[in-house]
């Protein structure tokens, strides 16, 4: 059910390339509606948007590792396209004002961790 934008270019895989364009967000597991909505509404004056799936999105933002479709989709795209991190990562960067690294805040989930056999997700992969 998800297409891949094919209209824009490649976001490769640094931090400094994917800054060039608008943060696109998707959220797994947030199911805190308001906080969802509060991050949007700030980002929007940053010229964020939410992303209308995993093969639209630039951020995928989670407080715990979770196999859902929209993790594994985003996981499945070309390395650097996605960067993936804690929603404290909106938070700050809307009282900063800008788009702050993604990298300083990974997915810290020590439970999800050894359950899956991966290090913490962050940064663009």
């Amino acid at each position: 059910p998800y297409k891949v934008d094919t209209s824009r270019p490649s976001l490769r895989t640094n931090w400094t390339r994917l800054q060039q364009f608008s943060p696109r967000l998707l959220f797994v597991g947030c199911d805190d509606e308001g906080e969802k909505r509060k991050l949007m509404r700030g980002g929007a004056a940053l010229g964020w948007r939410e992303a209308d799936g995993p093969a639209d999105c630039t951020h995928l933002l989670m407080r715990k590792i979770k196999t859902s479709p929209k993790l594994l989709a985003a996981l499945s795209r070309a390395p650097g396209e996605v960067a993936f991190c804690d929603p404290e990562w909106a938070a700050r960067s809307v009282a900063e004002g800008r788009a702050l690294d993604p990298a300083a805040f990974p997915v810290q989930d020590p439970e999800g961790e050894r359950k899956y056999g991966c290090a913490p997700l962050s940064g663009c992969f």
